[in-house]
């Protein structure tokens, strides 16, 4: 467990630039590295391990003029190993003309193939070839050409939470973990360098690598609220030192205070995030995370046509067929006749109705659309036909041919369907 968890009472605070989180960390820092008069010592120092340096900038991509660029941003926790494997796996595509990026997280433990290694995690292809091998596999797995890479140790963040005296995070549940026995009680937190380190890579998560990934994302967005605050910029000459030590990336100087720069300038609507998705699965007693190739081809393809996120998920709901959408029909107001006007103006429209009947109460003043876990994106094809409708999660047992219920509320009579 960490040094110490301080609570501190909760003083809201407004964050400008919250939304952009992890794509912001590293530019920022290092193109504060950029302001100091030792700029050139501090190149130097994030160009270390001479020969895998030297196999990863021959490995990444020249960037082509007017065409996005694609950043490999890599987390490890080294612990005095020469290589290892990688926690935290970011593809950042910058398109410079559009000033927007998108932001893919990549599970740690997603099987992939390793160009000359076979089918592994794909955190493994760090500690079997460092960098540069991390490079190609991402490259290969995704199809993008990758541009730059910025690699940083752990150890670099659990030091920063330090020198900036502790990051404040609010936590909805206690995170528990017996084994290790480190624990940490839900509300509002103040995290030492330690703390914080075991809260990123904490794994006892019914989310498994998702889970991670969110807190993370959490975390790093906490961190650069704090960074952004004018008073923390007289701490960058030690922050440098910590960044130097600790990270290792082909970026000159002068692309450091370019990237960085852009991305100061950007707004949370400029920056998108997302997961690469896949299902958990054990092989060989190894726990993955198997891709789910058509979906991870439809966010990428998304991303390198230029698209928003937002119109893939308008398209996805458009693709969902009315006739494979199972509806249950609920009476939520005790209208006698209700749940069957209902069930045939939905069949009318195309959708299948499994079955009507009543609600567990009849004092429903507005209409709820739920759905089966999983399913959202038929509920929001289906919410629209009811004027002012709830959409949310079912939390109850259901059938398993429900894939949607519909609890109609006293303001269905008088509504006009569509």
């Amino acid at each position: 467990m960490g040094k110490h968890v301080m609570v501190r009472p909760y003083r809201k605070r407004r964050s400008p630039l919250k939304g952009c989180l992890v794509a912001l960390l590293i530019f920022f820092i290092l193109s504060g590295v950029a302001a100091f008069a030792y700029v050139k010592v501090i190149e130097r120092r994030l160009r270390k391990n001479g020969h895998e340096f030297r196999e990863a900038q021959e490995t990444i991509s020249n960037p082509i003029a007017g065409k996005p660029v694609n950043f490999l941003l890599l987390g490890i926790d080294a612990r005095g190993k020469k290589r290892a494997r990688s926690d935290t796996i970011m593809l950042l595509h910058l398109d410079e003309a559009k000033r927007r990026a998108t932001l893919i997280s990549i599970p740690r433990d997603m099987r992939v193939k390793i160009p000359g290694k076979g089918y592994d995690k794909i955190n493994a292809a760090t500690a079997l070839g460092g960098p540069a091998l991390m490079i190609r596999t991402v490259e290969d797995f995704t199809g993008f050409s990758i541009h730059h890479y910025v690699l940083v140790d752990f150890e670099g963040f659990e030091k920063m939470v330090d020198a900036l005296g502790g990051i404040e995070i609010y936590l909805e549940k206690p995170l528990v973990d017996e084994a290790t026995k480190f624990g940490i009680p839900a509300g509002r937190q103040i995290f030492d360098g330690e703390t914080a380190l075991n809260y990123v890579r904490f794994r006892r998560d019914p989310k498994g690598d998702f889970g991670r990934i969110e807190r993370q994302q959490k975390f790093l967005g906490a961190l650069m609220d704090k960074l952004l605050r004018l008073r923390m910029v007289l701490k960058f000459p030690k922050l440098a030192n910590i960044v130097a030590d600790n990270t290792q990336t082909d970026l000159t100087i002068s692309e450091m205070l370019k990237f960085g720069t852009l991305f100061n300038s950007m707004g949370k609507d400029d920056v998108e995030m997302t997961v690469l998705p896949g299902k958990p699965k054990t092989i060989g007693k190894i726990s993955y995370v198997i891709p789910d190739e058509e979906n991870i081809q439809k966010i990428l393809t998304c991303v390198k046509e230029g698209r928003s996120l937002d119109d893939l998920k308008e398209q996805e709901t458009r693709e969902v067929s009315k006739k494979d959408i199972h509806i249950q029909v609920l009476n939520g107001c005790g209208m006698a006749g209700l749940a069957e006007r209902a069930k045939n103006d939905l069949l009318s429209k195309g959708f299948t109705v499994v079955g009507t009947g009543n609600a567990d109460s009849f004092n429903y003043a507005s209409t709820v659309v739920s759905y089966r876990r999983g399913e959202r994106e038929k509920a929001e094809v289906v919410g629209p036909l009811f004027k002012g409708a709830t959409i949310k999660l079912w939390t109850k047992d259901l059938e398993p041919s429900v894939d949607v219920v519909v609890i109609l509320g006293k303001d269905y009579p008088s509504m006009n369907s569509r």
